[in-house]
């Protein structure tokens, strides 16, 4: 063997019951060259020695060192696990959502999803530009593409406004580039990197809920009740109110129209455009719709949630201490460590110069050196152009994202065509992407105990206009 080969690696030897003594030994009191006498030392052997043989521990470890073992040949010779491949970019789960989707055995929709319908797609084209390519060259050229696999028809059959249906066709984008055209952002999201996110397997699910709307009975969870109970007393009945949420997933087309010179001349410069503008559109659009939605034919948006409670701001076109103090003491309890503060950019002078009672200087911000705080209260503070304006409904919301569920199909396709731009020399390429959402409470809840008969408590809180 020279000295470039590398040795075989040896199985560490298995200790016997002197072995084992003697490392406790010299661990307890060291070696010989400490100031205990031989008499000592010999004493403490022969009683390390004897607790060792009477509890076996030198087999206990030994049979240790054989798992551990073993489990590093397993974890060495498993095949890669797809499902544990996370995307590049994708958005942070919190410790909270990651301990959700154990407990109820939910695929996250941030990794690698081998049940997606885009799987089928996987390592038929060399890159995201390939794809796009065979995509272009069918409908342009009606040049047919066997890698290509179009989304199932049943799965792309929707109503339009006067009832009819049509159908959405496009190819399936590969599960290994679905990601890419998702991860960058306009903006920061605050709805889905939050949201329970759950991947569709059907183009239409139901979620279990609870009614849960008022504790003043001692009843939680829409009908849980407790009593103390004597020898011989029965116990009270109690049938908790539940509920069915559907997700229907709806396709939300995009499209882009594209200069045939473009694609001609330009091709590879094409596809990093698309990819960006794709990737930043669509979760601009689902962001609106997460807050904005009229939940008809939508996503049911935050803003209109019957759950949501609304606080009156105290001065028109305002925002003061009180103000959040009073919005921050109606969020739910168990929502106060996932809450999210979500304001439109308009009113950040009136946050920035927001003072304490009594006092004369900003409380935000320290000093001007430094940029502004990235919390507010203790939470994170999103500026998000989907809020609404200074001073109306929205500018400024308190909001637990766990409490809203996003079906997610998890498919996107794709198609191109010229046959309606053709007169212009055009061509639109058209992405469709498939999701449903919607608030999983049905209205606020009124704490066990208050004062104000109006005081009422929800994982959506926001600040009314005056």
């Amino acid at each position: 063997m020279t000295a470039l080969e590398p040795s075989p690696q040896m199985p560490p030897t298995e200790p016997n019951v002197t072995e084992l003594a003697d490392q406790i030994v010299q661990t307890l009191v060291g070696d010989e060259n400490s100031p205990l006498t031989a008499q000592i030392r010999e004493a403490v052997r022969a009683q390390v020695g004897s607790v060792v043989e009477e509890l076996d521990m030198a087999t206990s470890i030994a049979e240790l060192q054989r798992e551990h073992r073993e489990m590093q040949e397993l974890l060495a010779n498993r095949p890669p696990q797809p499902s544990r491949v996370r995307f590049p970019g994708a958005p942070f789960e919190t410790a909270a959502i990651v301990e959700m989707r154990e407990r109820l055995g939910i695929p996250s929709p941030n990794w690698y999803n081998p049940q997606a319908q885009g799987v089928e797609s996987d390592g038929r084209f060399d890159n995201l530009g390939d794809f796009l390519r065979a995509v272009i060259n069918r409908g342009i050229h009606q040049r047919e593409d066997p890698r290509l696999i179009d989304a199932p028809s049943t799965a792309n059959m929707q109503a339009n406004l006067d009832g009819e249906s049509i159908e959405l066709g496009g190819a399936l984008v590969p599960e290994e580039f679905r990601p890419t055209l998702l991860n960058m952002q306009l903006q920061p999201t605050a709805i889905r990197s939050r949201a329970m996110v759950l991947p569709m397997a059907a183009p239409t699910i139901t979620i279990p809920k609870i009614r849960d709307v008022s504790h003043e009975n001692k009843m939680v969870f829409g009908g849980i009740a407790f009593n103390w109970l004597e020898v011989g007393d029965e116990i009270e009945e109690a049938e908790p109110d539940f509920g069915l949420i559907t997700l229907t997933a709806r396709a939300l087309a995009g499209g882009i129209a594209i200069p045939n010179t473009l694609l001609t001349d330009s091709f590879v410069s094409f596809i990093e455009l698309i990819m960006r503008l794709w990737s930043e559109a669509v979760p601009w659009i689902e962001e609106y719709h997460f807050l904005r939605g009229s939940g008809v034919g939508q996503p049911e948006g935050i803003y209109n949630s019957k759950a949501r409670v609304e606080f009156r701001r105290a001065t028109a076109d305002q925002i003061s201490f009180a103000d959040v103090v009073a919005m921050k003491s109606r969020m739910l309890p168990s929502s106060q460590g996932r809450a999210v503060w979500i304001a439109n950019q308009e009113a950040m002078p009136q946050i920035a110069s927001i003072q304490l009672s009594g006092g004369s200087s900003p409380a935000w911000i320290q000093n001007v050196r430094e940029d502004l705080p990235d919390t507010f209260l203790g939470r994170p503070l999103i500026w998000n152009e989907h809020a609404s304006g200074l001073g109306d409904t929205g500018d400024l919301s308190y909001i637990d994202p766990m409490y809203y569920i996003v079906g997610d199909r998890q498919a996107l396709s794709m198609e191109a065509s010229r046959h309606a731009k053709f007169m212009r020399n055009r061509t639109m390429l058209r992405g469709i992407s498939r999701f449903d959402a919607r608030c999983w409470l049905d209205s606020p809840i009124t704490p066990a105990n208050r004062k104000s008969n109006t005081f009422q408590l929800s994982p959506f809180v926001i600040l009314r206009s005056r």
